[in-house]
């Protein structure tokens, strides 16, 4: 009888696995092996399911579970919701009508699977890379849900979306969890992070050993407390607390296996 515990491997997505816009076959083949020896293998981000979904079945990306929305979103391999931590919709609708007074911003806001984005003023770029087959509601029917788990946004550059982040805490007093996500902040509930979705799936896979691996700030919190790794083209401040640094997800895979 077999008692080795099973591996979960819980990966980033921007940056870790899709690399400037494109996903290396190699990292697919290692995926695809890491999960036929009976390990489970999912994508922790921070883009909305809508936003992801269509680009991992382009991909022929296969997952156990997906977490979205930098952890206020849980999903099986069927896309169902098994857990969501929604923001207080009163302290969101203040949210939405404070980003509408921003000049020269993109925001948008997730009701869990679907999301809106908004160009205000001058802004007229999304995503620096292209996204694959999402999937964009409009901003009346995401807040008619009555639900909102997360918020994006972002200015022209980078230091005055830094700048407008710092403003939006204190303005909301802190009531609210801001990550950093690229060249982009994503907003949450406060207290809920990539970590604290996995800490979920722990619970669930209570024999499971379980392992991490990222590129960004957004990530510090699962690679530090789930010992995991850093891409070596990541940012600084992961690298420092990554159990280990590796060039792509087949390394890190190779080194699990």
């Amino acid at each position: 009888m077999n008692t080795t515990p099973i591996q979960i491997l819980a990966s980033d997505y921007d940056g870790t696995l899709r690399k400037e816009g494109l996903v290396d076959p190699l990292d697919l083949q290692a995926i695809s092996q890491f999960r036929s020896q009976g390990n489970l293998f999912g994508i922790v981000t921070g883009r909305a399911y809508d936003m992801i979904v269509n680009e991992l079945i382009h991909y022929g990306i296969d997952v156990d579970f997906l977490i979205c929305n930098n952890g206020s979103t849980i999903f099986d391999h069927e896309g169902n919701v098994i857990d969501q931590v929604n923001i207080d919709f009163n302290l969101a609708c203040d949210l939405i009508k404070w980003l509408e007074k921003e000049d020269n911003v993109m925001f948008g806001a997730c009701d869990g699977k679907h999301y809106f984005t908004v160009l205000n003023g001058s802004f007229s770029t999304i995503m620096k890379n292209n996204l694959i087959g999402t999937v964009t509601s409009s901003k009346e029917d995401i807040i008619n849900t009555g639900t909102i788990t997360a918020f994006f946004t972002r200015k022209s550059t980078d230091e005055l979306t830094i700048d407008m982040g710092h403003r939006m805490e204190r303005d909301f007093n802190y009531r609210l969890g801001l990550h950093t996500n690229g060249g982009t902040i994503d907003v949450g509930p406060k207290d809920v992070t990539k970590s604290t979705a996995i800490q979920f799936l722990q619970k669930k896979y209570p024999n499971a050993h379980i392992t991490t691996i990222g590129d960004h700030l957004n990530d510090v919190d699962m690679v530090k407390d789930f010992h995991g790794f850093a891409i070596a083209s990541g940012h600084e401040e992961l690298k420092k607390i990554a159990s280990h640094i590796v060039s792509n997800l087949s390394e890190a895979i190779k080194f699990l296996t």
